[in-house]
C-alpha cells in the first residue's frame, strides 16, 4: 500500500520530532489522524519504543479500532519496503505486538488501571460497567433515598436550601451533579472559596455581563422581536395582543437598564411574562396569532436557556448565598456518600465513576502513578479538544508529574468540540499546552477533504465573528478537485412577509423545500464508479442546530410530497424496533391496558391501520375485542 501523499511542510515537522513533546491543531479534512499514525510509526521503526510502551487514546471505541487498523498497515508497508533495514525490523517486531498495544478510548484505558488496582483502589475486581440508562435509574433511586433523609434534617442549612430551591429543582440539581461529579463538586466549592474571600460579587458580575451579552446579541431574540413588532393586532385588548406589547415593553426597558443586575431583573421578568394561552385568532390578521405565540415561546426558551437555575443566585447578599452554598455543600456530601454507598454493594460503575476512581487512584498512589509514567515513553492523544477536565486531569498526571515523564504529543482542533455537551472543554487545549510546556500549537492548516469553494466561504463568513486568526483552513487544490463551476455554497434569505401572518420558520422551510425539489432530478452527482447518476432525496442531508421546530419543516416536506427520513435521537432504548418490542412485552404484563395494545397493534410487528384500530376499539376497548376475536 502506497500513502496517497507525502507529508507537507507542517504535517512534517510533527513527525520528524518524535521526542519533541507537542501539540498540534488542525481541522477536520486536514490530515491530522494521518499525522498520529505516521508519528506512532517514527517512535516505533526508529527504535524509541516497543508498542506496549506507546499510550495512545482517541475518544470512541470506531475511532480506536480505525487507529489500529491504520497503524497495523503502515507497519506492513513499512516491513515490505525496507525488509533489510532496522526500521523493517522494528516493524515487523511490532506487528507481533500490536493487537494487544494500548491503542483505546480513555474509558477502556482507566477500566485496565482498575483492574489491575482493584484492591488499592477499594473496588470490586469484577466490577460491571453500567450503561447510561442503567446508571440513569440508580441515580433515580439514589436521589430519592437523599431527598428523604434531606427532608428529615434538622439542620437549618439544609432546610433553608429546601425552601429557597423546592423538592423539583431540588431533584434536577442531585441529577445534575451525579452526571458531572467532578465539574460539579469543583464549582460548588470554588464558589464557597470566592464567597469566603470577598470575590463572589466580582465573579457574579462578570457572569451577568457575558450572559447578558449573550441574550442581547441573540439572533433567535432579535428575529422573534423583530416578528412581534411586524404582527400588529386587529384588538389590542386581546389577551395575546396585551402580553405582546407588554414584551416588547419589557424589552426596550431592559436595554434601557445601565446595571446588570436591573438588566437581569428585567430579563427574568420578561421571561415570567410570557404566556402562551389565551387569545383569538379574529384579534389578528390571517396566521398572525400563531406567528406571535412561536415567537413568544422562542423568546421564553432562550431566557430559560442562559440563566437556567442560577437566577436566585444572581440576586443573592453574600450571607444569604453562603448559607445555601453551605447547605448545598451537605446535600452534595450526602448525595455522593449514598452514590459510592450504593454503586460498591452492586459491584458496579459508571462510565464517569470509571474515570474519577482512576483519577483518585493516580492522585492518591504515587507509586501507581510512577509505574505508569515510567510504563510508556510516549503518550499520543487524538480529537484533545473533545477532553473534559477529568480526562484532561488523568492525562496531566501521567504526562506532567515526576521524573522520566513520557513524551506527550497532543492533536485537536481548537475551532470546535462535538462532545460540549458531555462536559468537553476546547478551552482544555490551550490550557494543556500552558501547564505542560509542551510545544505549540503547531497549525495544519491545509484541507484535503472539503471542497476549496467551501472553505473560502467559511473563512469569509466566520472571520466576521470570530476575527481574523493565522489559524484558519488553507485551500488546497492539489489533493481535492473542484467540482466543476457550480458554487459548493448557496446562501439562501426567507423574503420578508410583507404582513401575510407567515413565521420567518415557515418561510425559511417553504424555501428549502422548493429548493430541493428543484435540485432533485436535475442535478448530477458521482455514481462512485467514475460515471454519473441523477440526484435523489436519499442523497441529501439536512442538520439542524435544535430539533425545537422541526415540525414546520416536516409538515412543509409532506405538503409538497418530499419524502423523509428523521433520525433525532441514536439511544439504544429511543430505537423504533425497540420500543415496539417493548410496546408488545408491557400489552403482555398489562392485558387491560388499552393504549399499550394500540401502540404495538399499529408497530410494524402487526401493522394494523388506524382504520382498523378505530373499528376494533369502538365501544368495547382493544382488550375486550382482542379477546372476544380470539375466541372466534
Amino acid at each position: 500500500m502506497k500513502l496517497e501523499m507525502e507529508l507537507d511542510p507542517q504535517q512534517k515537522k510533527a513527525v520528524d520530532n518524535p521526542t519533541t513533546p507537542m501539540a498540534i491543531s488542525a481541522g477536520a479534512g486536514s490530515g491530522k489522524t494521518r499525522v498520529l499514525v505516521e508519528r506512532y510509526i517514527k517512535v516505533i521503526i526508529d527504535g524509541l519504543a516497543e508498542t506496549e510502551e506507546v499510550l495512545a487514546i482517541t475518544f470512541t471505541i470506531k475511532a480506536a479500532a480505525e487507529l489500529k487498523l491504520r497503524i497495523r498497515e503502515r507497519l506492513i508497508e513499512t516491513e515490505l519496503e525496507q525488509p533489510e533495514t532496522k526500521e523493517g525490523s522494528n516493524a515487523q517486531k511490532a506487528l507481533l505486538t500490536i493487537e494487544s498495544a494500548p491503542i483505546s478510548t480513555i474509558h477502556s484505558f482507566c477500566q485496565s488501571i482498575l483492574k489491575k488496582y482493584a484492591i488499592e483502589a477499594d473496588i470490586e475486581p469484577d466490577f460491571k460497567i453500567l450503561e447510561s440508562n442503567e446508571s440513569n435509574l440508580v441515580y433515580k433511586e439514589i436521589i430519592q433515598r437523599v431527598t428523604a433523609q434531606f427532608l428529615r434534617t434538622n439542620n437549618e442549612k439544609e432546610k433553608e436550601l429546601i425552601r429557597a430551591v423546592g423538592l423539583n429543582d431540588l431533584r434536577s440539581i442531585a441529577e445534575t451533579m451525579l452526571n458531572d461529579r467532578y465539574k460539579f463538586s469543583n464549582a460548588v466549592n470554588s464558589t464557597l472559596f470566592l464567597h469566603r474571600n470577598g470575590k463572589f460579587e466580582e465573579s457574579i458580575e462578570n457572569m451577568l455581563e457575558d450572559e447578558l451579552s449573550i441574550l442581547l446579541n441573540s439572533v433567535e431574540l432579535k428575529s422573534s422581536i423583530d416578528d412581534l413588532k411586524k404582527c400588529i393586532p386587529l384588538d389590542k385588548s386581546d389577551t395575546m395582543a396585551m402580553i405582546r406589547e407588554n414584551v416588547l415593553d419589557l424589552f426596550e426597558e431592559i436595554l434601557a437598564q445601565k446595571s446588570n443586575r436591573e438588566k437581569l431583573s428585567k430579563s427574568l421578568e420578561l421571561g415570567n411574562s410570557i404566556v402562551l394561552r389565551g387569545g383569538r385568532k379574529t384579534s389578528w390578521d390571517e396566521g398572525e396569532k400563531d406567528r406571535v405565540k412561536s415567537s413568544l415561546k422562542t423568546i421564553r426558551a432562550v431566557i430559560d436557556d442562559l440563566f437556567g437555575g442560577e437566577k436566585e443566585l444572581k440576586f443573592m447578599n453574600n450571607e444569604t448565598a453562603e448559607k445555601l452554598l453551605e447547605g448545598l455543600e451537605l446535600y452534595m456530601s450526602r448525595l455522593f456518600k449514598e452514590y459510592d454507598y450504593t454503586m460498591s454493594s452492586l459491584g458496579v460503575l459508571d462510565y464517569d465513576g470509571l474515570l474519577f476512581r482512576a483519577m483518585i487512584l493516580l492522585s492518591e498512589r504515587k507509586d501507581i502513578a510512577a509505574f505508569y509514567r515510567q510504563q510508556f515513553k510516549q503518550i499520543l492523544v487524538d480529537e484533545f479538544q473533545d477532553t473534559d477536565d477529568l480526562q484532561m486531569d488523568i492525562i496531566k498526571i501521567l504526562a506532567a508529574g515526576g521524573d522520566n515523564i513520557p513524551v506527550l504529543f497532543l492533536v485537536g482542533d481548537e475551532n470546535q468540540s462535538i462532545y460540549k455537551f458531555r462536559g468537553a472543554e476546547v478551552s482544555n487545549f490551550q490550557k494543556m499546552i500552558e501547564e505542560t510546556g509542551i510545544e505549540g500549537p503547531l497549525y495544519i492548516t491545509k484541507n484535503y477533504r472539503s471542497q476549496p469553494d467551501m472553505i473560502k466561504f467559511f473563512n469569509s463568513f466566520f472571520s466576521s465573528f470570530l476575527g481574523d486568526t493565522d489559524n484558519g483552513y488553507e485551500v488546497s487544490q492539489t489533493f481535492r478537485e473542484k467540482l466543476g463551476d457550480t458554487p459548493n455554497v448557496q446562501f439562501l434569505l426567507p423574503i420578508a412577509n410583507n404582513g401575510e401572518g407567515v413565521s420567518n420558520r415557515e418561510l425559511e422551510a417553504d424555501l428549502m423545500a422548493r429548493q430541493l425539489l428543484l435540485f432533485v432530478g436535475a442535478e448530477s452527482i458521482s455514481d462512485g464508479e467514475g460515471g454519473e447518476r441523477i440526484l435523489k432525496f436519499g442523497d441529501i442531508g439536512i442538520l439542524f442546530q435544535k430539533m425545537t421546530s422541526v415540525t414546520v419543516y416536516l409538515d412543509k416536506f409532506e405538503q409538497l410530497g418530499i419524502p423523509y427520513y428523521m433520525k433525532t435521537r441514536s439511544g439504544f432504548y429511543d430505537r423504533l424496533e425497540i420500543l415496539d418490542l417493548l410496546n408488545f412485552l408491557r400489552a403482555i404484563e398489562k392485558p387491560n391496558d388499552d393504549y399499550v395494545h394500540a401502540a404495538w397493534l399499529r408497530s410494524p410487528i402487526v401493522g394494523l391501520s388506524d382504520n382498523a384500530l378505530f373499528l376494533i376499539g369502538t365501544g368495547v376497548g382493544f382488550s375486550t375485542s382482542l379477546s372476544s376475536e380470539s375466541a372466534n
